[in-house]
């Protein structure tokens, strides 16, 4: 009778802890709209992860019909802000909006809450941790 208790407890320990494991890293997924002189509230230092075509039944909230070309990207965030380290994003958004940048990319993604994206803009390379801190309060996005 031990024994089954003792193999009831270690399932239940093996499915919770999968289960606590894969709550903890699933990705986030946010909302794209144009940004409308909209000012940023959060901004999201990340590097691309995988950039491909979205399915075109998938619609943003700022608009009736399905965006133009969409695309899913799928970011991992870089530096501890609105989102922890490590986490990753996903969101759809049109292609028109990701010129320049590629999978490997370092990106700011500018949010105007929670969870809206309305820029995704390239990070400059080489740039001091001084020099990062100013690029990124001074950027905003461009309708």
């Amino acid at each position: 009778m031990k024994t089954n208790g003792l193999y009831l407890f270690m399932l239940f320990a093996a499915v919770f802890g999968v289960n606590a494991m894969s709550f903890f890293n699933m990705d986030i997924n946010i909302n794209w709209e144009w940004p409308a002189g909209r000012k940023l509230e959060h901004r999201v230092v990340s590097q691309v992860l995988e950039l491909k075509t979205a399915k075109k039944m998938l619609q943003s909230p700022s608009i009736v019909g399905n965006l133009p070309e969409p695309m899913s990207l799928r970011v991992k965030v870089l530096q501890e802000g609105h989102f922890n380290e490590g986490v990753t994003i996903t969101l759809i958004l049109p292609k028109a909006e990701l010129e320049g940048i590629t999978s490997g990319s370092r990106v700011l993604l500018g949010m105007v809450d929670n969870d809206t994206a309305v820029c995704v803009i390239p990070m400059p390379d080489g740039l001091s941790d001084a020099e990062q801190s100013a690029w990124l309060e001074q950027a905003e996005c461009s309708d």
